[in-house]
């Protein structure tokens, strides 16, 4: 059973979780562990979606990627966010960097 009765609640639910993304910084407390929570909610609300509802155009107009493109961003962040330690260092930082483009490029077209 889903938490989400339409296409629109789950657009509601992703555009919140694109706002706490915006927001996040690299060097704040727990970003690693609140990037990989942002990720898991954007799956789940994917896994969600009815697919013969998939948007074609976003808001803007702008086309929105195939279903599987997007999901597929997400796993990527998702893998990168799984390697990662508790606490980013200089190494680590571009990872995570990758990680939250990949999800504010899946997540931008559909809110």
């Amino acid at each position: 059973m889903s938490l989400f009765s339409s296409p629109t609640d789950l657009i509601h639910a992703l555009r919140t979780i694109y706002q706490h993304l915006l927001l996040l910084q690299p060097l704040t407390p727990y970003s690693t562990a609140r990037l990989a929570r942002l990720a898991d909610q954007t799956e789940y609300c994917l896994t969600q979606w009815p697919r013969p509802a998939w948007p074609q155009y976003s808001r803007q107009g702008e086309l929105v990627p195939p279903y599987s493109q997007v999901h597929r961003w997400v796993q990527q962040a998702t893998h990168l966010l799984a390697a990662l330690p508790a606490s980013l260092c200089e190494q680590t930082l571009e990872s995570w960097q990758q990680a939250a483009y990949l999800l504010r490029r899946a997540l931008r077209l559909l809110t």
